[in-house]
């Protein structure tokens, strides 16, 4: 019997950091845990599940580095048997490829997209060298795949160079700003991000690049409204996505790492629905100003990580914004 699709949920995006043990350490992940910990394969199995009744419209399967979980070949045919139902969930798997190669291949085919990790850097051309090998692999064996780059001031002068090691090998590329989670990540000023947002975006007009993720990308665009008209776009913390780590902690987004329930206490439906820090960051008539009244409210929102990181408050304004006064010129 086919199952009914439920899409009242309003929930885009389902994240599973599947694991936290990783084969890199990069300074800008936002993941460093010293504890190695894996989500059990049945809480894995159970929210695969949730993803495909629900009318998630994109289920990331990430970590940590996935393909080094315990259960990764019995996650793969999980996924195998639920895309093969009548849902239209599409499935994609973040990983650095490091690990992938012929044998693995078998069981990245159920995936609608490989997110391959990009990071160009001065001196490490070999493991440049061997993610565009997984590129032409993945290529070869007809798997999707796109390469994913987060930009920091390390590689901030090789945007243009990942751009165009992308464009030979045929594949999509997609940016992120760095947004520093711990000590050792580089930072860049305000001058910088918004000289970047404005390069990605640039890039991202002229179908050069897949995307540039950015909620203050509304102010290049000019989406605007009179008075606030609710949420049209912006930042989705919370708002249309969150993210299950390991032990069940449920969190808005990658970035925004404040624990907001738990999926063994509560159901992940109960906690999207009835969380009271989820209803406050929906509310984004009650954020602080220039946000509050702010003509690009209802496409933007300012990025929610960020603005707690800065005031320790779920509706400060993004202090990477230009219309916020601060000391981070």
């Amino acid at each position: 019997m086919n199952q009914t699709r439920d899409v009242s949920l309003g929930m885009h995006m389902l994240e599973l950091e599947i694991t936290h043990g990783c084969n890199l350490n990069c300074q800008m992940c936002y993941i460093h845990n010293p504890c190695s910990q894996d989500m059990p394969f049945l809480l894995v199995s159970r929210l695969i599940d949730f993803a495909f009744e629900h009318g998630v419209i994109d289920l990331v399967i990430t970590g940590g580095e996935p393909l080094l979980h315990p259960d990764f070949k019995a996650i793969s045919e999980c996924v195998r048997l639920r895309q093969n139902s009548q849902h239209s969930t599409r499935v994609v798997i973040q990983t650095n490829g490091i690990l992938i190669d012929e044998k693995i291949i078998p069981y990245l085919r159920c995936f609608d997209f490989v997110h391959l990790s990009f990071d160009v850097v001065e001196g490490q051309r070999e493991q440049t060298k061997h993610v565009l090998d997984r590129v032409n692999l993945l290529k070869q064996e007809g798997v999707n795949c796109y390469l994913f780059a987060t930009v920091h001031p390390g590689n901030v002068h090789l945007i243009d160079l990942m751009v165009k090691e992308a464009q030979d090998k045929n594949v999509a590329i997609g940016f992120n700003i760095i947004q520093p989670q711990n000590d050792r990540a580089p930072v860049l000023s305000k001058h910088d991000f918004w000289q970047i947002s404005q390069k990605l975006f640039e890039l991202e007009k002229t179908s050069q690049i897949l995307r540039h993720t950015c909620p203050l990308s509304a102010i290049l665009t000019n989406k605007m409204t009179k008075t606030y008209e609710g949420i049209r776009g912006g930042c989705t913390a919370g708002v249309a996505s969150c993210s299950v780590l390991p032990n069940g902690d449920v969190i808005p987004c990658p970035f925004f790492r404040v624990v907001l329930d738990n999926v063994f206490a509560s159901s992940l439906e109960k906690i999207w629905l009835n969380n009271e820090k989820l209803s406050l960051i929906r509310q984004r008539e009650l954020y602080d100003e220039p946000c509050g009244s702010c003509v690009y409210l209802s496409f933007c929102g300012g990025c929610r990580s960020r603005a707690y990181k800065k005031s320790g408050s779920f509706v400060a304004a993004d202090p990477m914004c230009p219309f916020v006064v601060n000391d981070y010129q």
